[in-house]
């Protein structure tokens, strides 16, 4: 039996990377800790594919042509 640590969200929400993901995911936080449960998990998937795509940005820019083609393909979905 594996035994894993409790962390409080905020100090998760700090190893967040991106800027624009951790205001997301603080924002989660926020609605999750005023009860608006809905609200909140809306925000986190929100975030997670923000993050998602911010990182296949990045790996793309980096010479990645897996994520290279899926930006490509993202950016084509999204403009049309």
């Amino acid at each position: 039996m594996s035994s894993q640590a409790v962390t409080d969200v905020d100090v998760l929400s700090l190893s967040v990377r991106d800027r624009e993901s951790r205001r997301l995911i603080e924002e989660a936080i926020t609605a999750y800790r005023g009860g608006a449960l809905r609200s909140a998990i809306m925000s986190v998937w929100i975030a997670v594919v923000h993050d998602v795509f911010s990182k296949a940005r990045e790996l793309g820019g980096q010479g990645d042509a897996a994520s290279a083609a899926f930006v490509e393909k993202l950016d084509s979905a999204i403009e049309q």
